[in-house]
């Protein structure tokens, strides 16, 4: 939170006391309070109102989120009624200069708001404090209800907004309100005091759990961009409604949430997600909650995302013994499956993710991925079978499905140095940024710059690999990035750089988070790691060794 310091406050009898950065705040504030009345004129000579005014913002210490509360209250109490009600609520003395003083200023001023407001007023303002950041107009009206503040729940959100008790966020993509720091501190000592602190945390749970299941389902169809947004401008609401839960040992709330949020931290890399994911698979009693299925398979996705291939195997293999039925099944055996194909038992992963059993959207999913597999493994023409029926099931689904398809079948078809694959990568990355799946976006892109290194353009796939490197990076997936390397590699071997391009084989070779290569890949790198190995490289192996003392492991 950062503090803004008092504003000058002239003292009394100044001529220019209306250009003191203090009036011209409670005046500007005074006078939106009043639909645009004026509030102590400009002519500083014998204008009470104006000293009124001076008045008041040296009673405040020219604080000015106590300026703008006080404001707010002119059109209730008028100058002189807010002057009165100031006088006798706080401490009105001697100059006051300390940081303590002036929040004990602030924080009657607050109180003295507080005090003023009805009691289904107090009431939902104690409740909206269990929220941090801004946070929707929809979310505050659900308090509001859930508050029980009487038949015109919009109404009573509107009153607080009109007395700056909550703070309108016009900018904002919603319709969306805040509570400042300093007023929501004071709002969640009054909860306490009134013992709502659980009936408030609760009210929030359920909207967020609401809302999620909404998007979860929004998600998987054409809406999916609108979704996204949605989510990623909400997070900060989830996080509360998160914190609420783990605070009041609420399992099954957190699992839920994991569990609902898991397709869209996987197709978007949301490493906040997959730790949320991973955090609640360890808590006590969630393989008792209704939701632990799909909650572990989450974090089985956030670890293989993460590099963590071995706590990926180990959490899919809780799924496999809670799966109560085939459906239970489908969301482990689509990880099983992808982690398989990143082991390089292509077979293996064909069968489990066929396995799986779902909607559509998930559906196609499985069929790319054996589709990608089938590729990898030499059986291109069933690879362009399975992908046509991918295609055909994702017809009605998300962008981000398309999105996936159109990356498999590039893949594939770059596999054999077809000039098809461009224009399908292409498309698959076009779709991808539209729905905010960057995991398809990058992948995709990774392949089109190995392309363009195959055709010469080294300066270009260069400028791919360094943004690509960068990316994984950020999103702590290395399992992408030992394969981005390696196809750095490639390049820098076909460039002569060949100890440079040995240093990255080995060392992916050696990390347990790089994935196997493909049979023609394989042969090519092999072809390389035979090179006599230079010092450089020898250097190379030591620091890994010490990276991963006693031989690979999760790390």
């Amino acid at each position: 939170m950062h503090r803004l310091s008092p504003l000058p406050v002239p003292p009394p009898g100044d001529p220019g006391a209306v250009e003191s950065p203090a009036v011209r705040l409670f005046r500007d504030r005074a006078s939106r309070a009043t639909g645009g009345t004026p509030v102590g004129n400009d002519r500083p000579a014998g204008n009470a109102a104006l000293e009124q005014v001076v008045e008041v913002c040296r009673s405040l210490d020219g604080l000015p989120l106590a300026l703008e509360l006080a404001a707010a209250w002119l059109p209730a109490v008028g100058l002189a009624g807010l002057r009165e009600r100031l006088d006798q609520r706080l401490d009105i003395g001697p100059s006051r200069s300390s940081d303590d003083d002036r929040h004990r200023t602030l924080r009657r001023t607050i109180a003295w708001s507080y005090d003023l407001l009805t009691p289904d007023e107090q009431r939902l303002f104690r409740y909206l404090c269990v929220v941090h950041d801004r946070f929707e107009v929809e979310l505050a009206e659900h308090m509001a209800a859930a508050s029980d503040v009487g038949d015109h729940p919009s109404a009573v959100v509107a009153r607080l907004v009109d007395c700056s008790m909550l703070v309108a966020d016009s900018a904002a993509a919603r319709p969306a309100v805040r509570v400042l720091e300093s007023v929501r501190a004071y709002g969640l000592e009054r909860l306490e005091a009134h013992g709502e602190g659980a009936a408030a945390g609760q009210a929030l749970c359920t909207w967020v759990l609401h809302l999620v299941e909404r998007a979860a389902v929004g998600i998987t169809g054409p809406d999916e961009p609108a979704w996204d947004r949605r989510l990623v401008w909400t997070l900060p609401t989830l996080r509360a409604a998160r914190r609420v839960m783990l605070a009041g040992g609420d399992v099954a709330g957190a699992a839920r949430l994991s569990a609902l949020l898991g397709d869209f931290a996987l197709w978007r890399e949301h490493s906040e997600l997959w730790a949320w994911a991973l955090e609640t698979a360890e808590l006590p009693g969630l393989d008792d909650t209704p939701d632990a299925v799909p909650a572990l398979a989450a974090a089985a996705s956030g670890a293989w995302r993460l590099g963590l291939r071995s706590k990926a195997k180990a959490l899919v293999a809780r799924v496999r013994r809670l799966a109560a039925d085939d459906d239970d099944l489908t969301a482990g055996e689509l990880v099983h499956g992808v982690l398989e194909l990143f082991d390089g038992r292509f077979d293996d992963a064909e069968r489990a993710v066929l396995t799986a059993r779902g909607g559509a959207a998930q559906t196609a999913e499985a069929v790319a991925t054996a589709a990608l597999s089938a590729g990898y493994s030499g059986r291109r023409a069933e690879a362009m079978r399975r992908l046509d029926t991918a295609e055909q099931l994702a017809a009605s689904g998300s962008p981000t499905q398309h999105a996936y398809v159109a990356y498999v079948r590039g893949e594939v078809l770059a596999l054999d140095a077809s000039p098809e694959a461009t224009a399908h990568l292409r498309r698959s990355v076009d779709l991808a940024r539209l729905s905010g799946a960057s995991f398809v976006e990058q992948v995709a892109g990774l392949t089109l710059a190995t392309s363009a290194a195959r055709a010469g353009d080294v300066e270009g796939a260069v400028e791919s690999y360094r943004a690509a490197v960068d990316h994984w990076r950020r999103t702590g997936s290395w399992t992408q990035q030992w394969t981005t390397l390696r196809n750095v590699a490639a390049l820098l071997a076909g460039e002569g750089l060949t100890e440079q391009a040995l240093t990255l084989v080995v060392a992916a070779d050696a990390a347990p988070d790089a994935s196997a290569l493909a049979p023609g890949a394989a042969a090519a790198q092999a072809r390389l790691v035979d090179q006599p190995r230079t010092d450089v490289v020898e250097g190379a192996l030591a620091a890994l060794d010490q990276l991963y003392p006693g031989g690979p492991s999760d790390g």
